[in-house]
Protein backbone atom coordinates (compact mmCIF):
# COMPACT_ATOMS: atom_id res chain seq x y z
CA UNK A 1 0.00 0.00 0.00
CA UNK A 2 2.85 2.39 0.82
CA UNK A 3 4.53 1.86 -2.53
CA UNK A 4 1.22 2.23 -4.40
CA UNK A 5 0.60 5.57 -2.69
CA UNK A 6 4.23 6.72 -2.73
CA UNK A 7 4.48 6.85 1.06
CA UNK A 8 7.32 6.10 3.42
CA UNK A 9 6.93 2.92 5.46
CA UNK A 10 8.84 1.99 8.59
CA UNK A 11 8.53 -1.63 9.70
CA UNK A 12 10.01 -2.63 13.05
CA UNK A 13 12.23 -5.70 13.16
CA UNK A 14 13.25 -5.56 16.82
CA UNK A 15 10.97 -4.32 19.58
CA UNK A 16 13.13 -5.01 22.63
CA UNK A 17 15.25 -3.12 23.21
CA UNK A 18 13.16 -0.63 21.28
CA UNK A 19 15.26 1.38 18.78
CA UNK A 20 13.71 4.75 19.68
CA UNK A 21 16.53 6.82 18.17
CA UNK A 22 16.33 4.91 14.88
CA UNK A 23 12.56 5.42 14.77
CA UNK A 24 12.90 9.13 15.47
CA UNK A 25 15.41 9.40 12.63
CA UNK A 26 13.21 7.37 10.27
CA UNK A 27 10.19 9.55 11.07
CA UNK A 28 12.08 12.82 10.73
CA UNK A 29 10.18 15.14 8.41
CA UNK A 30 7.10 12.91 8.30
CA UNK A 31 3.89 14.95 8.56
CA UNK A 32 1.41 12.17 9.42
CA UNK A 33 2.16 8.89 11.18
CA UNK A 34 -0.31 6.10 10.46
CA UNK A 35 -0.11 2.96 12.57
CA UNK A 36 -1.35 -0.22 10.83
CA UNK A 37 -1.86 -3.13 13.21
CA UNK A 38 -3.66 -6.44 13.29
CA UNK A 39 -5.02 -6.03 16.80
CA UNK A 40 -7.84 -4.10 18.43
CA UNK A 41 -5.84 -2.23 21.05
CA UNK A 42 -3.06 -0.60 19.00
CA UNK A 43 -0.26 -2.19 21.02
CA UNK A 44 2.52 -0.82 18.83
CA UNK A 45 1.11 2.71 19.00
CA UNK A 46 1.22 2.44 22.80
CA UNK A 47 4.82 1.22 22.64
CA UNK A 48 5.70 4.23 20.49
CA UNK A 49 3.99 6.55 22.99
CA UNK A 50 6.08 5.06 25.80
CA UNK A 51 9.13 6.29 23.89
CA UNK A 52 7.74 9.76 23.19
CA UNK A 53 6.66 9.04 19.60
CA UNK A 54 3.12 9.89 18.59
CA UNK A 55 0.76 8.30 16.09
CA UNK A 56 -1.73 10.49 14.24
CA UNK A 57 -4.04 7.72 12.99
CA UNK A 58 -4.49 4.03 13.73
CA UNK A 59 -5.78 1.51 11.22
CA UNK A 60 -6.59 -1.56 13.27
CA UNK A 61 -7.82 -4.97 12.21
CA UNK A 62 -9.09 -7.30 14.89
CA UNK A 63 -10.94 -10.09 13.10
CA UNK A 64 -7.91 -12.38 12.57
CA UNK A 65 -7.89 -11.60 8.85
CA UNK A 66 -4.94 -9.97 7.07
CA UNK A 67 -5.16 -6.52 5.53
CA UNK A 68 -5.68 -6.62 1.79
CA UNK A 69 -3.68 -4.09 -0.21
CA UNK A 70 -6.74 -2.60 -1.94
CA UNK A 71 -8.62 -2.09 1.33
CA UNK A 72 -5.53 -0.71 3.04
CA UNK A 73 -4.92 1.72 0.16
CA UNK A 74 -8.53 2.90 0.47
CA UNK A 75 -8.25 3.37 4.26
CA UNK A 76 -4.96 5.25 3.96
CA UNK A 77 -6.40 7.53 1.26
CA UNK A 78 -9.26 8.40 3.62
CA UNK A 79 -6.75 9.34 6.32
CA UNK A 80 -4.45 11.46 4.17
CA UNK A 81 -7.09 13.30 2.14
Amino acid sequence: AASILGLKMVQPIVLEPFPADSFRAALSGVETVIDVEANVSGQFARLLACHGLSVDHKLLRFDARPFTSDKLVKQIKEVIS
